[in-house]
């Protein structure tokens, strides 16, 4: 018969894996404790070249998505397999060795989940039945197995592993108690490794090691990036919500690479990041590039943008000098200083971190990974993952600022004239009247300026409230530096901090338990900024309350947009929100009847389709430098993704079916005009509708344009020439990849190129569009006529517009969002 397991579940497996001919193990949850448990027993059977199947399921959310992630780049000898049977509940946990001569196969069934306390030191009763003892029972558990697994499991996939990560919840009730009551912040092991004698340095540093460690959503992002590498990309992009610990990250991934450098454009960044990397490498390898230092000598470099930028200063580093490069707070990497550095050099691996990537700053910025976005886990997913505290968000009228009397210029409030309008006492008394009945601990305000910090301190101190600036003029009254006004704040010798900018991102104040938006939401990035400042995690701090007050400025109702999950057909957001539906865990949000009235008011005066379309194309154009008509890159570049949505659902409307029409109605003058009705319209429009179920027609259009003239014909070897330059890059490789039975586009000859080009792109293009393409034997030729030669230029730019608009939507919306 069988034998009661009284000892460790775990000391069992310790046994020769050479007659074992597979593993099974089917439990209702897997924890990353558990896979840490059994993950020498993976290395062995990998070893061995024995399979491992593990069924698991997601019921209840108990299964944590970090030992998913790590199942899902486990050794290639191991599947993992996901419940999707009809059944209520899913309770199963049992353990198969399946030897070779069957009579020996060993099972152990019983209480015992894939967790450390289940196969340790937990109170767990199993039962260890071998096959020669009760071969009835071994069987009937095996085939009720493989039933199971035939007929009630899905393979893991990555589709199933980011739409699980995304909607996990960890059960924050059962923990926040005990989890508060033990919560201990880490120690300032930087301080202490500073400190010490230089001989006594390295430790320090062991015990460092020991003590930092990847969180689970580092272990998650550093498999990704492992994963990505492994595929031969050279570039990626972590989008990770702040206070997720990208720096720590950035230090866990490169410990692989000798010569890295870490480039921001705050010297608050790059202390924090030398600090963060010294926890874990070693501080003599360690240089500053910034604030006077110029470390030529060192291994890991920390170099601010606007210095290292320079060319005098890039002439200092080989071009390939440095392996690993991260770049922090990704979404400034459009600015030029940037672009300088990163076209400069050449590192066997590039990072991107960011909190805020290019649908909500209005830019892409993923093209500076090569749009290769291996991680993201947003505000609303590390909420619910435990990784940050909620917020309690309240929505306060404020009538005592009459936004529609403030010139709104270039996408912003002219700064002096919204200054005037909130320097008002009657404002300020109704900012103090909230803080005073919300007070908590520990309170930092966002102000328009320095004037308006400086007022809005002075009315409080005047009010006993205990009160200073951090901002970038030392001779004002209230001003405080920032490092001492931050030791101020936590140490509770000040009530709050009145800020400016200087505090909206990279810097850590855990202990922040209030917030106060005084200035206008202008820009969503900057609003979840400042939302992540307070959602640390510290000791004693249940959540954070944010108290907005909000008026009737351009952008107000983007805010319920930003505090909840987001939904295409939601007609009442704001009622949805107030009712805790859409929110991040724990979360609660409650806006004053006025701002309710205003903002819907605003909301429905914008259902009209085309209006709307008008208003973000004016929005588009007010907020560029030039205040030109934008380019379709552009304006599809500043649409977030909700915004384009809807524009795609309504054709009639959508501006990119006809965009030169659209513009020419706009503008009595437009070159656009004299386009209408020509062939070079003509061959604009094929290219907008043409139908594409992959992306091989952009190529060979693509051939056509050479030295900024547009050709009549090519040969097929320059098309093979296009095809092969323009599926080099990482992210248009996806597009043959997912087509398995195209193959490895790296591995193809140019007669394999050959081949799919005549047979693909070029029949379709002559069948569908017989008016304008045609093959002649070894060419391919356009067969209009182009006559506006004066207008050339710009005929082509226009032509490289849509191509690059059509590659980038496609595998936008139609490869990444699945």
């Amino acid at each position: 018969m069988g034998n009661a397991v009284t000892t460790r579940l775990a000391d069992q497996f310790n046994m020769n894996l050479s007659d074992v001919q597979s593993i099974d193990i089917i439990v209702s949850f897997i924890q990353e404790s558990g896979y840490r448990e059994i993950e020498g027993l993976i290395q062995e059977a990998k070893n061995n070249e024995i399979p491992v199947r593990i069924i698991t399921s997601t019921y209840m959310n108990i299964t944590n998505p970090t030992a998913l992630t790590l199942l899902f780049f486990a050794p290639q000898n191991v599947k993992t397999y996901i419940y999707s049977g009809s059944a209520p509940s899913f309770h199963p946990k049992a353990y198969f060795f399946n030897y070779k001569q069957e009579c020996r196969s060993i099972m152990f069934v019983g209480s015992s989940n894939l967790s450390k306390p289940a196969l340790t030191n937990g109170v767990e009763w199993n039962y260890r039945i071998q096959a020669k003892d009760d071969q009835e029972a071994f069987k009937a558990y095996k085939f009720e197995f493989e039933l199971i697994l035939i007929e009630q499991t899905m393979e893991l996939t990555r589709e199933i592993l980011e739409d699980y990560r995304k909607i996990y919840q960890y059960n924050r009730d059962a923990l926040k108690d005990v989890f508060r009551k033990h919560y201990k912040p880490k120690p300032n092991i930087e301080e202490n490794v500073m400190k010490v004698a230089s001989p006594n340095i390295y430790k320090i540093k062991e015990q460092v090691e020991q003590l930092y460690k990847p969180n689970a959503a580092q272990t998650e992002a550093l498999l990704e990036l492992q994963g990505t590498r492994d595929e031969g990309n050279e570039k990626a992009m972590v989008v990770a919500a702040t206070g997720v610990g990208k720096t720590f990250l950035a230090a866990f991934d490169s410990k692989a690479y000798d010569r890295i450098l870490f480039i921001a454009h705050r010297e608050e960044i790059l202390n924090q990041a030398y600090n963060t990397f010294a926890k874990i490498r070693d501080v003599d390898t360690l240089g500053r590039f910034y604030n006077g230092h110029k470390d030529l000598d060192k291994e890991i470099v920390f170099a601010s943008v606007q210095t290292l930028s320079r060319a005098d200063n890039l002439a200092n580093f080989d071009k390939k000098y440095f392996q690993y490069i991260c770049v922090d707070e990704l979404h400034h990497g459009v600015a030029n200083t940037y672009e300088k550095i990163i076209n400069y050099f050449e590192p066997e691996f590039l990072l991107g971190l960011t909190a805020t990537p290019h649908r909500l700053d209005r830019k892409d910025v993923f093209a500076i990974c090569d749009y290769n976005s291996v991680y993201e886990v947003d505000l609303f997913m590390s909420i619910n993952r435990g990784w940050l505290v909620p917020y309690k968000y309240y929505g306060i009228y404020d009538a005592t600022v009459n936004y529609e009397n403030v010139r709104y210029m270039n996408g912003k409030y002219v700064e002096k004239e919204l200054e005037k309008a909130l320097m008002i006492h009657q404002r300020a008394e109704l900012v103090l009247k909230h803080f005073k009945r919300y007070q908590r601990k520990r309170a930092l305000a966002f102000c328009s300026n320095i004037n308006h910090s400086e007022f809005m301190a002075d009315y409080f101190a005047k009010n006993g409230v205990k009160s200073i600036c951090i901002h970038s003029d030392a001779q004002r009254k209230y001003y405080c530096e920032r490092n001492i006004g931050i030791q101020k704040l936590e140490a509770g010798d000040v009530d709050v901090v009145f800020s400016v900018d200087m505090l909206s991102e990279g810097v850590d104040i855990k202990t922040l338990d209030l917030l106060l938006f005084l200035r206008p939401t202008e820009s969503p990035v900057v609003f979840l900024q400042q939302i992540g400042r307070g959602l640390r995690i510290a000791e004693g701090k249940q959540d954070v309350r944010i108290l907005d007050f909000i008026g009737n400025y351009k952008k107000v109702d983007l805010i319920p947009f930003l505090l909840g999950k987001k939904q295409e057909n939601t007609r009442d957001i704001i009622k949805d929100l107030q009712e805790g539906k859409n929110l991040p865990l724990d979360c609660q949000v409650d806006f004053e009847f006025e701002a309710i009235d205003l903002i819907r008011s605003i909301l429905k005066s914008r259902q009209k389709i085309d209006a709307l379309i008008e208003e973000w194309f004016l929005q588009c154009q007010e907020e560029s430098e030039t205040y030109q008509i934008p380019t379709r890159m552009e304006f599809f570049n500043w649409l977030d993704d909700e915004q384009y949505q809807l524009m795609k659902r309504h054709k009639k409307h959508n501006p990119f079916k006809d965009y030169c029409r659209y513009i020419s109605h706009r503008n009595n003058s437009s070159i656009e005009r004299v386009f209408l009705d020509t062939n070079e319209y003509h061959f604009i429009q094929c290219i907008e509708n043409t139908k594409m179920s992959q992306l091989y027609k952009i190529p060979v259009i693509q051939t056509f344009i050479q030295s900024g003239e547009m050709r009549n014909r090519v040969s097929i070897d320059e098309i093979v020439d296009s095809f092969i330059v323009f599926y080099s890059n990482n992210r248009n490789r996806l597009d043959i990849l997912r087509n398995k039975s195209t193959g490895e586009p790296n591995a193809f000859t140019r007669e394999q190129w050959k081949r799919l080009i005549i047979n693909n792109p070029i029949k379709f293009l002559s069948k569908t569009h017989g008016d304008i393409f045609e093959r002649v034997e070894d060419t391919f030729r356009i067969k209009l006529e182009f006559k506006q030669k004066e207008y050339r230029q710009w005929f082509v730019k226009n032509v490289q517009d849509v191509l690059d608009f059509r590659r980038n939507e496609f595998l936008d919306q139609r490869i990444e969002k699945k």
